[in-house]
C-alpha cells in the first residue's frame, strides 16, 4: 500500500557512463571467451573462473578449439591453461598482531572475553597481499587490480577486498589497536582513486564499472579519531575530494518537491551502473535471469543487466527494495510462486530509479566530514562550501524521504514519483548520520515512535534484526540479519539518545541499542558454537579451553540464534570480515553490560 505525501517531479541528464566499461580484458570481461566458458557451467560458483592466465597462449589455444565446443574439451582447456583462483594472492604477515589486545581487559563476561580473543585471532587468516604477475609466469595476466599494501578480505569465496566491507572491518581493527593495517587499507583505496578516479566494488578489473556505498571518507574519519594522525588525514584529503566529485558528477539526480512553497530543486544521489552484460563474477546467474525473461527484447535485457549491477553497487544484492512495486505486490499475493528458486523478482528490478535513503545519508556524512577536514587544514572557504552542501542535502532528504505521518524515512522511486512500499533497516541511516526531522527533535514520544519498528522486531524474533520483513528468498530480505545494519541501528539509537540527553536524563534509546548489540553477539557466538566452536570457562583461568573450529558468517537468521542466513547467489560464507569487525566493536562499546547467551 502506498501513502503519497506529495508528488515529485524528477529530472536527470543522460550522462555518458562514468566508466565506459573499464573492464577491457578479452578474458575477464564480457565477450565470446567469457560467455563460452561460463555458459558451459564448469563451476558451481561463477566467481571460481576469473583468475590469472598466460594470455598469448590461452587466446591462441582457445581459437584452435574444435567447434562446437563440448563441456569436456572446455574442461581440458581450463585445466591446461589456467591456474588456481588463489594464484593472484598470498597470505601475508599481519603487522603488529597482538593475541591479547588491550580492550579485552574491559570485557567483564568471561565467555565473551574468550570469544573476543578467538575473533581477534582470525585477522591474520584474512590478510592478503597481491602477487606480481611476473612472479606467476612471464606473460601471465590476471583479473586483479594491484595495490601496494596488505588488506583484509571478507573470507570464504572472496579473495579480493570489498569496498564497503572494509569500513566495518576497520572498526574492529581500530578497537583492537591495529592501526598499521587500518592505514594500509585506507592507503590502498587512496591509490586506486588516484589511478582510476573512484573506489571500485573490489580490486578486480571486472568491478571497474561500479563502486559500492562510498564509505572511504568515514574510514578516514574513524581512523583519525582513533589515532589523531593529522598527517594521514591531510594526505588523504585530496583523494577524498576526488571521490566525492566522482559521485557528484556521475550519480546525481535533481528532484523538485511540489509541496514545497518555493518548488525547490534538490540534488540527491542514486546508484547507477552503465552495464549491458552479465556481471563476470556472476555471469551464469545473470544470464539465466535475463534470458528467461522472454518478454524482454535486447534493449530490455541490457537494462535488466544494468539494474542487476546497480543493485550490486548498492551492496544490497538483492532486495525487495529494488523491485518494481506492482510486481512485488503481485509476487507476494501469488502463493503459487516457489521461493527462493525463481527469478521473478530479479527480472523486474528497477534499481536505477530508486533514490536510496542510505546512500544519501552516507553522502551527507561525507559532506560534514569533508567540511571538518578542510577546516582542520585551514581551507575555510571549502569547509563552508561543504557545510552548505550538507545543509541543502539535509533539507532535501527530509523533504523527499521523510514521512511525517508515519515518522519514518523511506526510499523514493523516480518511476512512480512516490516513496517505495518497502520498510527496511535502510530507513535508519539518516539517524546514524545525525539527521533529525523537527517532528522528533522536540517530541520524545515521536522519537520513540520512529524506532517502534526496532522494538517490534526484537519482540517478534529471537535473533538479530532482519533487513526487511518481506520473505522473498533474496538475501537482503527476511529472514536475513546483516551485521552492518545492526551497527547502523546501534549508532542511530545512541545518536538520538545524545540528542535527548542534552535536555533530559533518559536511557530509552541506549537500552534498545544494548538489546540490538546483545542479539548480534548472541547470534554470532551461538552459531559459532553450533558449527563446532567450544569455550569452557573455569574459575582457574589457566584451565580455560577454547576450540576455535566454529564459523563466523556474513549474515544470520532472525528466527534462530544458531543459524546463519541463507539465500543469495552463493553458499553462505564463513570468515567473516565485517562480522568480526562489528562484533569486536560491539564488545568494546558494551564491554561491561553484555552477557553470555543462553546457548552457552
Amino acid at each position: 500500500m502506498f501513502i503519497i505525501l506529495f508528488e515529485l517531479d524528477a529530472t536527470y541528464s543522460d550522462k555518458p557512463p562514468y566508466n565506459d566499461g573499464g573492464c577491457k580484458s578479452t578474458i575477464y570481461c564480457p565477450g565470446e571467451f567469457l560467455a563460452t566458458i561460463q555458459l558451459a557451467h564448469l563451476f558451481d560458483d561463477s566467481k571460481t573462473f576469473p583468475t590469472k592466465k598466460p594470455i598469448h597462449e590461452v587466446l591462441q589455444a582457445f581459437s584452435e578449439l574444435p567447434f562446437p565446443h563440448t563441456r569436456s574439451s572446455l574442461r581440458d582447456f581450463i585445466d591446461t591453461y589456467f591456474s588456481s583462483s588463489e594464484g593472484s594472492f598470498i597470505s601475508t604477515n599481519f603487522p603488529d598482531f597482538n593475541p591479547f589486545p588491550k580492550f579485552l581487559e574491559k570485557i567483564k563476561d568471561n565467555t565473551l572475553h574468550a570469544f573476543a580473543s578467538v575473533i581477534n585471532s582470525y585477522w591474520p587468516d584474512l590478510s592478503r597481499r597481491v602477487v606480481n604477475d611476473r612472479r606467476l609466469c612471464e606473460g601471465c595476466v590476471d583479473s586483479i587490480v594491484p595495490v601496494k599494501n596488505a588488506y583484509i578480505v571478507p573470507g570464504g569465496r572472496f579473495r579480493e577486498f570489498y569496498y564497503w566491507d572494509s569500513y566495518f572491518i576497520l572498526e574492529g581493527l581500530l578497537v583492537s589497536g591495529y592501526f598499521r593495517m587500518a592505514k594500509d587499507i585506507i592507503e590502498n583505496f587512496l591509490q586506486i582513486i588516484d589511478e582510476i578516479g573512484f573506489v571500485p566494488s573490489g580490486n578486480r578489473i571486472y568491478y571497474l564499472n561500479r563502486s559500492m556505498p562510498p564509505l572511504l571518507t568515514q574510514m578516514v574519519r574513524i581512523y583519525y579519531k582513533a589515532t589523531n594522525d593529522f598527517d594521514m588525514m591531510k594526505f588523504a584529503l585530496p583523494m577524498l575530494l576526488k571521490e566525492y566529485e566522482f559521485w557528484q558528477k556521475n550519480t546525481t539526480v535533481h528532484v523538485v518537491a511540489n509541496n514545497h512553497s518555493s518548488k525547490k530543486q534538490y540534488t540527491l544521489n542514486r546508484y547507477i551502473v552503465h552495464n549491458s552484460d552479465p556481471r563476470p563474477e556472476s555471469f551464469l546467474e545473470d544470464y539465466f535471469i535475463a534470458t528467461n525473461a522472454t518478454w524482454l527484447n535486447a534493449t530490455g535485457r541490457a537494462n535488466l543487466y544494468a539494474d542487476i549491477a546497480t543493485a550490486a553497487e548498492a551492496g544490497w544484492d538483492f532486495s525487495s527494495r529494488w523491485v518494481r512495486a506492482e510486481k512485488l505486490t503481485e509476487y507476494l499475493q501469488n502463493t503459487s510462486f516457489t521461493r527462493p528458486n525463481n527469478y521473478t523478482l530479479l527480472q523486474n528490478l528497477d534499481t536505477r530509479s530508486v533514490i536510496p535513503v542510505d546512500l544519501n545519508s552516507i553522502m551527507y556524512m561525507n559532506e560534514i566530514t569533508l567540511a571538518d577536514f578542510n577546516a582542520a587544514v585551514g581551507n575555510l572557504k571549502l569547509a563552508n562550501s561543504f557545510r552548505k552542501r550538507a545543509k541543502d542535502r539535509r533539507e532535501g532528504m527530509i523533504d523527499i524521504f521523510w514521512d511525517k505521518n508515519r515518522l519514518s524515512f523511506w526510499d523514493f522511486n523516480l518511476t512512480s514519483g512516490r516513496h517505495t512500499p518497502v520498510a527496511s533497516l535502510a530507513a535508519f541511516f539518516p539517524f546514524w548520520a545525525g539527521i533529525y526531522p523537527t517532528e522528533i527533535t522536540n517530541n520524545l514520544t515521536a522519537a520513540k515512535e520512529s524506532f517502534r519498528l526496532i522494538e517490534k522486531l526484537l519482540e517478534k524474533y529471537p535473533g538479530s534484526l532482519p533487513a526487511t520483513e518481506i520473505d522473498t528468498g533474496l538475501q537482503w530480505d527476511f529472514p536475513n540479519a546483516w551485521p552492518p545494519l545492526q551497527y547502523v541501528i546501534i549508532e542511530a539509537l545512541l545518536n538520538v539518545e545524545k540528542l535527548y540527553n542534552e535536555k533530559d536524563n533518559i536511557n530509552t534509546f541506549s537500552e534498545l541499542a544494548r538489546l540490538v548489540a546483545q542479539r548480534l553477539v548472541s547470534s554470532v557466538l551461538c552459531t559459532w558454537l553450533e558449527t563446532g566452536g567450544e569455550i569452557r570457562i573455569s574459575t582457574k583461568k589457566k584451565e580455560n579451553f577454547v576450540n576455535d573450529v566454529g564459523h563466523i558468517f556474513e549474515k544470520y537468521n532472525a528466527m534462530n540464534l544458531t543459524m546463519p542466513g541463507g539465500g543469495g547467489e552463493y553458499v553462505v560464507q564463513a570468515g567473516f570480515g565485517w562480522t568480526n569487525g562489528i562484533t569486536l566493536w560491539i564488545l568494546e562499546k558494551f564491554s561491561e553490560i553484555l552477557q553470555e547467551p543462553e546457548c552457552v
